[in-house]
């Protein structure tokens, strides 16, 4: 189904009425540090940071990298404030948040 069709009974599809949603996520690089990022596919996202897609990027020097904590925001604006936020954290702030709670960080391949 076009996810913009109506359904044969007139209803809009279930995906319509979801709002999006965005995620933070950060990354343990091997050299132990942290990045930092916000996607709407973390799947993809996290498939390229492994790849090294970008030669540029901060994580492509430091692989391999694992997905030590994830959030969902309903909002691009929500997570990009949420992001900024993580980002102005100390590495003990990090620390902490990863650890503060039991996340279910596993993305099926």
């Amino acid at each position: 189904m076009i996810p913009h069709e109506q359904t044969p009974t007139g209803e809009v599809p279930e995906l319509l009425e979801r709002p999006p949603t965005y995620f933070v996520y950060l990354l343990k690089c091997a050299d132990d540090t942290y990045y930092t990022g916000m996607t709407g596919d973390l799947k993809n996202r996290l498939r390229r940071h492994m790849q090294g897609a970008d030669k540029r990027a901060y994580t492509y020097s430091r692989r391999p990298v694992r997905l030590v904590w994830s959030e969902a925001q309903p909002s691009k604006e929500l997570a990009k404030a949420r992001e900024k936020a993580i980002k102005r954290l100390s590495r003990r702030g990090k620390d902490k948040l990863v650890h503060s709670m039991d996340n279910d960080t596993s993305v099926e391949s």
